[in-house]
Parts: C-alpha cells; sequence; structure tokens
C-alpha cells in the first residue's frame, strides 16, 4: 500500500446518503494512520464544525469540502484527501468512504459487533427516516450490536449524561470501528480477498474508495498484527486541554 515516512494515513469517512438531511455532509471524519514497521496505529476523529479555509471554496466547515465538490463536480474523494492533509501536514494515501445504508449493511454482514458502553445514555432528538425524532438509549456494559443498533450508537449527539456533543459522538465512533475490527480479525474475513470481495460487492454504491481490492488486503493482514494497546486515540476538541476553541461564524 502507498506509504510514506513509514505511514499509511487513510481519511474513513461517513455520510447520511440519499433520504437524509444534509445528504453527502461528512459528519464522520476519521485519519486512521498505521506503521507497517511498528506494528503501531493511530486514530484522529476531526470534528464535523471545523472551520478550514479551502482553495476551492473559500471558508466553510470542514464537512461540507466533500458536498461541494460533489455539487461542482470535482473529485471530491481527492479534494477532502487534500484538505486533510494541508491541515495536519502528512499525506493522506487513501479515502474509504461509507453512507448510513452502507454502514448498517456492513455490521449485519459480519453479524454485528460487541462495543463497551462506557456510560448508560438516552438521546430524545435522534433523527428517523422521515426526518422526525426518536428516543434511543444505551446501557452501561457489554452489548452486541447490530447494525441499526450500532448506527444509533455512532450518530447520537443529543444525549444525557455528558453523551451530548460531537466530541462524544466520535469516541464512540472509535469504539464501533476497533469492534469491527475485532469482529473481522476473529471471523479471519480480513485475510480472506473472496469474502473482501463479497462484502464491497454487496455494499454496492453504498460505499467509494480510492482503495484497490489488494491495498486493502495487503492492509487487512496488517491489521491483524496490530494489539489494540497499540493504537493510539484521539478526539479533537474544544475543552481546556484541547486544541480547538468555539467561535461563531458570519453564518451564525
Amino acid at each position: 500500500a502507498g506509504s510514506s515516512d513509514n505511514s499509511t494515513n487513510i481519511a474513513l469517512l461517513g455520510f447520511g446518503g440519499p433520504g437524509h438531511e444534509g445528504p453527502y455532509l461528512t459528519d464522520t471524519i476519521i485519519i486512521l494512520s498505521i506503521e507497517p514497521d511498528t506494528g503501531k496505529a493511530a486514530m484522529l476523529s476531526v470534528p464535523r464544525d471545523l472551520y478550514v479555509e479551502t482553495k476551492n471554496f473559500g471558508g466553510v466547515k470542514i464537512n461540507a469540502v466533500y458536498a461541494l465538490a460533489l455539487q461542482k463536480k470535482q473529485d471530491a474523494g481527492e479534494l477532502i484527501k487534500q484538505t486533510l492533509g494541508d491541515i495536519f501536514g502528512i499525506p493522506i494515501h487513501y479515502y474509504v468512504m461509507v453512507d448510513f445504508e452502507g454502514f448498517v449493511r456492513l455490521i449485519d454482514e459480519v453479524g454485528g459487533v460487541d462495543v463497551f458502553v462506557d456510560t448508560s445514555f438516552t438521546d430524545i432528538q435522534f433523527p428517523d427516516k422521515n426526518f422526525q425524532m426518536q428516543t434511543v438509549s444505551f446501557e452501561k456494559g457489554l452489548r452486541h450490536m447490530d447494525g441499526i443498533t450500532a448506527l444509533q450508537f455512532a450518530r447520537s449527539r443529543h444525549g444525557n449524561a455528558g453523551e451530548g456533543s460531537d466530541f462524544a459522538r466520535a469516541r464512540r465512533q472509535q469504539k464501533i470501528l476497533l469492534a469491527m475490527k475485532d469482529k473481522l480479525i476473529s471471523s479471519n474475513l480480513i485475510v480472506r480477498p473472496d469474502k473482501i470481495q463479497k462484502i464491497v460487492e454487496i455494499l454496492g454504491d453504498t460505499i467509494s474508495t480510492d482503495m484497490e481490492l489488494w491495498e486493502a488486503v495487503k492492509l487487512g493482514e496488517l491489521g491483524r498484527t496490530i494489539d489494540q494497546a497499540n493504537i493510539t486515540q484521539k478526539v479533537l476538541d474544544d475543552s481546556p486541554t484541547g486544541e480547538l476553541y468555539a467561535t461563531t461564524g458570519i453564518d451564525g
């Protein structure tokens, strides 16, 4: 896989897709960095409301870059890679974009995932398919989640008990990804090109990437060797010790 400075950097992107409000806004943005030589990896969650200056669209929230590029019929995947690369000063070698439907189907295809819920919480403002609100809740402890449940856990951002922010949501999204890694490894799917090909076929147009199948298989084989203790997890936030500060844009 294409690597530089002993690391392969991948932009993992999630969006609603057709039938959702703001269908092509990338409301999940995670940079995954893997060091093949050291067996280490890092996950960095980038908040969707991060203000960025772009050459193409001026100052915008980062979650709008992909959508604006699609509107202008530009190479949206390449532009989001360039934008993230400019912000963090690293090359982004690949992107993987999955919409909500693809996320649900992927989780269900592998038989669900096991996730430890750190804090019990309830969100009474979770959006449903009819642009209305519904209530979702999660109890503390190890939970087996199907696709819909995992999506609700990953998307909720109006929960109580300290779970009502994009930053809390970002931490939960990283949990889902690590649980997915564990499931793929335990089922040996991650090293079987035929199984990976089947998943890609099932997902169809709900997933987009510039990664070739052989590259995905190679990274999958590498992923098996990385212990979770060697995965650094980071969420950019505006806490007193965080890297960001909150402000109001000219659009309010």
